[in-house]
């Protein structure tokens, strides 16, 4: 629907202003008796064309914002159409389309990146223990749950659990 809509924009904007065009045209002729209902009409289909230019003109810039907006949220879904289109539109709607696959590549290559690490730490037969800045304990690994299986809890002091030392040298 929205792309038939755009293929008849332009004709219904010329149709609508020659015939705004003719009925002032005919209107000053009759005042008058001069040629202006040619010039009414000329001046009617110019402005529709200028009219249906600059809607067609900011269709693609209004696109490309949207593609934007939604990469900038996190939404890699969104492409723009330019099988129809040529020139600097077209090129910016291309490029716009190339940083939303850039981007959705790259975060896939994230989820798969995180997703081996998580599996190499679930998995790795070494204690590990992740604290936050106040020394308290947000995360271990099931080596670790078998070595202080009775002492880990979210929110154990590094203190508690012997580890206070190991969190004094450089980070």
């Amino acid at each position: 629907p929205s792309r038939a809509r755009a293929a008849l924009e332009l004709p219904l904007a010329i149709g609508a202003a020659a015939g705004l065009g003719f009925a002032l045209g005919l209107r000053a002729a009759d005042a008058s008796g001069s040629n202006v209902l040619a010039f009414g009409f000329a001046l009617a289909i110019a402005l529709g064309i200028a009219v249906a230019v600059q809607r067609r003109a900011r269709a693609p810039l209004a696109t490309a914002a949207t593609i934007l907006d939604a990469l900038r949220h996190g939404d890699y879904a969104h492409r723009a159409r330019v099988d129809a289109m040529r020139g600097p539109s077209a090129a910016l709607l291309l490029e716009v389309n190339e940083l939303a696959d850039h981007l959705e590549r790259e975060r896939l290559r994230r989820q798969e990146t995180q997703a081996l690490l998580n599996a190499l730490i679930e998995r790795v037969d070494v204690a590990l223990l992740a604290f936050d800045a106040s020394e308290r304990l947000v995360w271990w690994n099931p080596a670790a749950e078998q070595v202080l299986r009775a002492h880990l809890k979210r929110g154990a002091r590094a203190e508690s659990l012997g580890a206070q030392d190991l969190l004094s040298g450089p980070s």
